[in-house]
């Protein structure tokens, strides 16, 4: 047991760290099982959460950290009014708990500094295992955990949303959630709808194929930023609009936010079993520390290099998803070349589109560049800087040089990707277009096919299209389009 004084852990803002917490509280307990939330003991967890989230919406006060805003909060404050409104309208009395509000309100990460975007994972996992302590404490349940909703499993769930989340009345019913009408291209999630109804392919857990942790070059983002990108974004932006899940600000107020990423956690867990390495020879990586309050209303600060395994934290998923081999070998990131790039573009809600123009000072046209395409190599579309006023409460679909005038039912062979803006709108201490996020798309099947077909310009076009109708607030901009060979 470690000698440190017990006057370091009283007043308002004493903080315990979390290896002498772990030591006290963490250590000894039994190991545990999270379920597929589908799954018997899946479903009988969720009645215990159910019955825990309605004492911490309705029978808590707002400002205990056992309370479900304090723990909304965590992540992001809504918006209006924002951090310090909220805290001074909660607290307007000297209270024990208005400086961990202050410490550990709206520290979600990378959603407030871009800079921490290699700690979006660890962040969340900490998150998860403090959040499903506290269901434990609330509920009475010591041995509860948090089951996981895989919308990404093949069958009759896909993709749909738990039923003990679509009863209406019930403390997990969010009415907030995405409603299918003639101009968004949104599922009916309260109506069990699959999310991807609309667009197939965007549950796809491809991420699990990088073999880095994190970015290599211009063009590989790497497991940690695909999957915060591409995966998590979009469940956030397909299950609930501009005031619940899409938007970071409201998108723990739902209590389907925790199975979300429940999974998101199991998907780190699969990829980290499969072999694949975190950064864990990153010193600034591992010992980064954040802070949470616990079951028992304590803040404690965390170092990341005890959240890198959940075997030392004493649970595991009932399951764990295939990885993908890694190819035998990697090109540098010098390998890299731009080939031809754009600028900004504004969005809105009709087509927009993008033209590239070759790199270089005597830059050959792009159809050159793509028949000179050695083998082991492969052509990306790299989209970043994406920012927006406000939520556009629909994505976008992504297609290399298609004729503006396509019809959708011939706009598959032009089809990059899609992208979202989950992570891209401005809200209190977090500077839109900011975080250097970047999706990346292989288009390399589609430009070599648009060459065979002599359809390819020499300067091609990137054409973006909305899926439904666009929040007339959110004004969003792609900011740089590349295309690059490596």
């Amino acid at each position: 047991m470690s000698n440190i004084s017990r006057r370091s852990f009283v007043g308002a803002v004493a903080t315990i760290p979390f290896s002498v917490w772990f030591e006290r509280y963490g250590s000894a307990q039994t190991p545990k099982v999270r379920y597929n939330a589908y799954s018997a003991q899946g479903i009988a967890m969720l009645a215990t959460y159910k019955t825990a989230v309605d004492k911490m919406m309705n029978q808590t006060p707002v400002g205990d950290p056992l309370g479900w805003v304090f723990e909304w909060y965590t992540h992001a404050v809504k918006q209006p009014p924002g951090k310090a409104s909220e805290i001074n309208t909660i607290y307007p009395n000297p209270s024990p708990f208005k400086p961990m509000a202050q410490a550990v309100w709206s520290t979600c990460q990378p959603h407030f500094n871009p800079a921490n975007q290699p700690w979006f994972l660890p962040w969340h996992r900490m998150y998860v295992y403090f959040f499903e302590r506290i269901i434990r404490k609330v509920s009475g349940n010591a041995n509860f955990t948090l089951p996981y909703w895989n919308y990404s499993a093949a069958g009759v769930t896909h993709g749909k949303i738990p039923p003990e989340f679509r009863v209406s009345g019930s403390p997990l019913f969010i009415q907030k959630r995405n409603v299918h009408t003639p101009t968004n291209q949104y599922a009916n999630v309260n109506a069990g709808q699959a999310i991807d109804a609309y667009a197939p392919g965007v549950l796809s857990t491809s991420s699990l194929a990088r073999c880095t942790y994190l970015p290599v070059g211009q063009t590989n983002p790497g497991f940690n930023m695909d999957l915060d990108n591409g995966l998590h974004g979009y469940v956030h932006v397909y299950t609930g609009n501009g005031q619940n899940m899409g938007a970071v600000p409201w998108a723990a107020g739902d209590p389907v936010f925790w199975m979300h990423h429940s999974n998101i956690d199991r998907l780190w867990a699969s990829w980290n079993a499969a072999g694949r390495l975190n950064p864990t020879n990153d010193q600034n990586w591992m010992n980064k520390t954040f802070q949470f309050v616990d079951e028992n209303k304590q803040l404690v600060t965390v170092p990341v290099n005890k959240f890198v395994s959940i075997a030392q934290l004493g649970y595991k998923y009932d399951a764990l998803d295939p990885v993908p081999a890694c190819p035998p070998t990697h090109l540098a990131a010098a390998a890299e070349k731009v080939h031809a790039e754009a600028s900004a573009i504004a969005l809105s809600g009709a087509p927009a589109q993008a033209r590239l123009t070759p790199s270089g000072a005597a830059a050959e046209s792009i159809v050159a560049k793509v028949k000179a395409i050695k083998p082991g190599h492969s052509l990306y579309l790299v989209i970043k800087d994406l920012k927006a006023n406000a939520q556009p409460e629909t994505v976008y679909s992504i297609y290399l040089d298609m004729p503006l005038d396509t019809p959708p039912s011939r706009r598959n062979a032009y089809f990059a990707g899609r992208i979202n803006f989950f992570d891209a709108v401005a809200h209190e201490g977090h500077e839109a277009g900011a975080s250097g996020k970047f999706y990346s798309f292989d288009v390399t099947r589609v430009a070599k096919n648009l060459v065979m077909q002599n359809k390819l310009n020499p300067t091609p076009g990137v054409t973006i299209i909305p899926a439904g109708e666009v929040a007339n607030e959110a004004s969003p901009v792609v900011g740089d389009i590349k295309l690059i060979e490596y």
